[in-house]
């Protein structure tokens, strides 16, 4: 099975054809990275992660529950996997 392959979890849901995608990014110390998601839409809710862990709004990370994720003044330990989940709310 591809790692890309999206199915219905449980049954009744609905398979919505979305397909992960792995982006390799990288920012310089001192500068603003930017991640935003290639999904939009009405109802939706976004949770951003890094490293498996669900990232909280700071005076430096915003957009934790947004489309766009933001880190401003990158630091070493900003480096990770980072992660959004959006959850169809309807």
């Amino acid at each position: 099975m591809s790692p890309f392959f999206s199915r219905a979890s449980r049954a009744g849901e609905r398979d919505w054809g979305l397909r992960p995608r792995w982006v390799a990014t990288s920012a310089v110390a001192g500068q603003t990275l930017t991640l935003t998601a290639g999904i939009a839409g009405a109802n939706l809710a976004y949770r951003w992660q890094k490293d498996g862990v669900d990232l909280q709004a700071s005076t430096r990370v915003s957009g934790v529950t947004s489309q766009s994720l933001t880190v401003q003044e990158v630091v070493a330990s900003d480096a990770g996997s980072y992660r959004l989940t959006a959850t169809n709310l309807t």
